[in-house]
């Protein structure tokens, strides 16, 4: 079944897989496959996704944030020396892999929450002296008008979840609109933000 993916990690990264498994999978909340890939030695993550040409970028912020002891998951290069690689259409990046525990969707403890929150802030404090980057997310995400209509447009997928009785992603999407209406309520001084320097999930 993975015959192809453990030819492609041998040819691409010199690694002999002896079990791959996956991980996540294709669903309404992502839109990338990643697999739990072993060799002898080691376990790492293998991501599958659309092709975007960013994810080169995203090498060398993590090598940038690895720099500043900040812990994020090591990117391997490829034999080429290249962050990620594509194949029949898809393109693949290979990470670290990292023991831990996958929360469900909005459960979460209060204590996990709040290293999240730290750990967030030291990523951001960390690429204040990172490059220039695109901004993807500017200013006017916290504008009344894009919150009235971020509010329709999750409104308007809530009734069609419903009327296809996808009971999980009605429950998310009223999770998503309740943080919405909370943000709606706050003023934020976005000149004291990082912004500039945030990035997928950075």
């Amino acid at each position: 079944m993975y015959n192809r993916l453990i030819r492609l990690i041998h040819q691409h990264f010199n690694i002999e897989i002896i079990n791959i498994k996956i991980i996540t999978s294709h669903s309404q909340y992502n839109d990338s496959k990643v697999y739990l890939i072993e060799s002898v030695t080691k376990k790492y993550a293998l991501k599958e996704m659309a092709p975007d040409n960013k994810l080169e970028d995203e090498g060398s912020l993590i090598s940038f944030l690895l720099s500043k002891e900040v812990k994020v998951p090591k990117i391997y290069h490829t034999t080429a020396g290249h962050h990620t690689f594509t194949n029949n259409g898809l393109q693949y990046i290979l990470y670290e892999f990292i023991e831990g525990t996958t929360f469900d969707l909005n459960t979460a403890p209060q204590w996990l929450l709040t290293k999240s929150a730290q750990t967030l802030g030291r990523i951001h404090n960390a690429l204040t002296d990172y490059k220039q980057m695109l901004i993807e997310i500017g200013l006017e995400i916290f504008s009344e008008e894009e919150l009235a209509s971020e509010t329709q447009f999750i409104t308007d997928k809530i009734k069609k979840s419903i009327e296809e009785n996808d009971i999980q992603l009605t429950a998310a999407l009223n999770e998503r609109l309740k943080h919405i209406k909370k943000i709606s309520k706050v003023k934020f001084d976005c000149a004291k933000f990082t912004y500039v320097n945030t990035h997928g999930d950075f």
